[in-house]
C-alpha cells in the first residue's frame, strides 16, 4: 500500500467519523469484496461470510465516531472479520453445549421421572399385596422391612422364632410370585410393542 492509499484511507476515515455517508460507500466499495473472499475462506460458506462482512460494515458504520485506526484501513478491516469469525465460533460452541446440555438434562429427566413413577407404582403394588397378607404375616413381613432380626420381630409381636421365620418366608414366596407375573405381563407388553 502506497502513500496515497494511506492518505486517502484516513480521509476516508476522517469523513466516516462526521458521518459522511458517501466516505461510508467508498470504503464499502473499495474493501467489500476482500473482506468477503477472507470472511469465505474462513467459514467455507458463503451466506455466513456476507453476513460477517455485513457486520463488521454495520459496526463500521455504529462505532465511526469512536473510531481510531491508525495506519491502512485494510488490516482493521480484516482484523474485525476475525474477531466477528472467532465470536461465532465461539457462540456456536456455547450453543452446541446448551443443546447437549438440555437433550440430555430432558432425557436424564424423563428417566428420573419415569423412574420415580415406575417405583411408586412398585411400591403401591407390594403395598396391595402386602395389604393381602394375614395381619401377622403383613406385620413380620414390614417388620423384616425395618430391618429388624427374627428374634426382635417375635419378641414384639411375641411369637415363636419359627412362626417369625415361616411368615416371613411365606410372604417372600408370595412376593416373588407376585413379582414374577408382573414382570411376565411387563415383557410381554414390551414384545408386542416391537
Amino acid at each position: 500500500m502506497d502513500d496515497r492509499d494511506r492518505i486517502n484511507d484516513q480521509t476516508l476515515l476522517k469523513a466516516l467519523c462526521a458521518g459522511d455517508k458517501k466516505a461510508f460507500t467508498a470504503i464499502y466499495e473499495a474493501y467489500h469484496a476482500n473482506l468477503y473472499v477472507y470472511a469465505f475462506k474462513l467459514v467455507a460458506d458463503a451466506d455466513e461470510a456476507a453476513d460477517i462482512v455485513q457486520d463488521v460494515f454495520i459496526y463500521i458504520w455504529e462505532k465511526r465516531v469512536e473510531l481510531l485506526i491508525r495506519g491502512p484501513l485494510l488490516p482493521y478491516l480484516y482484523q474485525c472479520v476475525r474477531h466477528r469469525f472467532l465470536n461465532l465460533t465461539d457462540h456456536r460452541k456455547v450453543q452446541e453445549k446448551f443443546a447437549n446440555y438440555v437433550q440430555h438434562g430432558i432425557a436424564n429427566g424423563v428417566d428420573t421421572i419415569s423412574s420415580h413413577i415406575a417405583e411408586k407404582e412398585l411400591i403401591s403394588y407390594l403395598d396391595s399385596v402386602v395389604a393381602g397378607f394375614s395381619k401377622r404375616m403383613g406385620e413380620v413381613f414390614l417388620l423384616k422391612q425395618e430391618g429388624l432380626s427374627n428374634e426382635e420381630i417375635a419378641d414384639r409381636l411375641q411369637l415363636s422364632v419359627k412362626t417369625v421365620k415361616n411368615l416371613s418366608s411365606e410372604s417372600i414366596k408370595r412376593l416373588k410370585l407376585k413379582l414374577t407375573r408382573i414382570i411376565v405381563v411387563f415383557f410381554s407388553i414390551i414384545l408386542l410393542l416391537f
